[in-house]
């Protein structure tokens, strides 16, 4: 005789006393009615299949390394594949989370802390991804996530490709994936860093950024060549140099001359420019003033002080908002001038105060050998450099030529 289904009603649920995972790995028979469990005092009657209210967080990631002309591993494709897994398995997606360009071995994304934030606050209790090497490639860090954060947390994941479900017992493959994704990654960092390494040793550029008084070559990218206008700069710093001017006494001299900073002249029309304060353009009122009309004026670049929101080209470009947007620039560059200054009266007035008390400020200042004059001489006949004389005398060559200057002696 034929024995009709039997139908049983939940008495416990996802987060009491039978988990998630205990229903679903005592799952014995499964139709479009009926579910039937194995283990005794877990029951549930199923009149249409429901599934747990899931919030669920959508993450991808690629990484320059694993290239962006593959149409399977690109953001896109990652994003189109895991909403259709999501709507297959009636799960609602909360947000999608993805962080373009950067390393599977690099765990501070922008998009995976925020994902981590929402987690923290109980905004996400699931987490989806294509495979494990999405969410990481560094065996240890993806092991924690996945064995300890989660879990923790109270959160499931599922690497779709992988077959990773942590509401299933049978996830022992995963630590072995996240081994193999980690041999990957090194593997990969070294075969990078060997072919760099022999285009450098080529002589071919190989930087993302060129040096000052330079540009990348418009016939052969591999190739630098002189940037005529910085390269004067770069001639002239190392003329005061020669002369004896110090760092600072250079960077006022350039200053005093309106020549604008490396970072200034190196963007272009249509950048825009992060500071994180105001005064991170210059040490005064006009040297902001002056770096701030370079920049957004001469060069057309937006600009966005991170630390004051009224003062971000991009969004204020009527009359109304030019006004407010310079207005603020005003007063923000007179606060910063004077609060430097009051630095400055402060800094003066304390080592003025420490000296009259007899507190000797700086380091100790280093005694002449007694044959120092001796090794002027032979300098001075050219017999020596100036190298030579600071090994001979143990000095720097820098406090060797202020010795010379204090003592207004030059090379005959």
């Amino acid at each position: 005789m034929k024995s009709k289904p039997i139908k049983f009603v939940v008495t416990e649920h996802f987060g009491g006393t039978a988990t998630a995972t205990e229903i679903f790995t005592n799952l014995i028979f499964v139709n479009s009615q009926t579910m039937l469990f194995q283990r005794k005092g877990v029951h549930m009657e199923h009149k249409g299949l429901q599934t747990a209210a899931y919030s669920t967080a959508i993450y991808c990631r690629l990484s320059k390394d694993d290239g962006t002309d593959s149409e399977s591993t690109s953001i896109g494709t990652q994003k189109m594949m895991l909403e259709k897994y999501c709507h297959e398995q009636g799960f609602t997606i909360y947000d999608v989370y993805a962080d373009d360009g950067y390393s599977g071995l690099n765990y501070n994304r922008p998009d995976f802390n925020r994902l981590l934030t929402d987690i923290d606050n109980g905004k996400v209790n699931l987490v989806v991804t294509k495979d494990l090497s999405r969410l990481g490639r560094d065996y240890i860090q993806t092991g924690y996530y996945t064995e300890m954060y989660f879990a923790k947390k109270k959160v499931r994941y599922i690497a779709v490709n992988d077959n990773i479900d942590t509401i299933r017992p049978d996830n022992d493959i995963a630590p072995f994936r996240n081994i193999l994704n980690d041999l990957y990654a090194k593997d990969l960092s070294r075969k990078v860093k060997s072919a760099k390494r022999q285009r450098a040793y080529n002589g071919l550029f190989i930087s993302a950024q060129t040096p000052y008084g330079y540009k990348v070559d418009p016939t052969n990218k591999n190739r630098l060549a002189v940037d005529e206008e910085p390269a004067e700069v770069v001639k002239e710093m190392f003329r005061l140099a020669l002369a004896g001017h110090t760092t600072v006494q250079i960077t006022k001299i350039l200053t005093e001359r309106k020549i604008p900073t490396p970072s200034a002249y190196k963007v272009r029309n249509g950048d825009t420019l992060y500071v994180s304060s105001i005064d991170r353009l210059g040490r005064n009122y006009d040297e902001i003033q002056k770096q701030w009309r370079i920049i957004t004026k001469d060069k057309g670049i937006d600009v966005v002080v991170l630390d004051m929101p009224l003062l971000d080209t991009r969004l204020y470009k009527d009359l109304m908002g030019t006004f407010i947007a310079d207005l603020t620039l005003q007063i923000l560059s007179f606060v910063s001038h004077t609060e430097r200054d009051h630095i400055k009266k402060r800094q003066a007035e304390g080592i003025a105060a420490a000296k009259a008390r007899g507190v000797h400020m700086g380091r100790p200042a280093k005694r002449l050998p007694d044959d120092f004059f001796k090794w002027v001489t032979q300098w001075k006949r050219g017999k020596i450099t100036i190298s030579q004389m600071g090994i001979v005398t143990g000095l720097k060559k820098s406090t060797l030529y202020r010795h010379l200057r204090e003592q207004n002696i030059r090379k005959t």
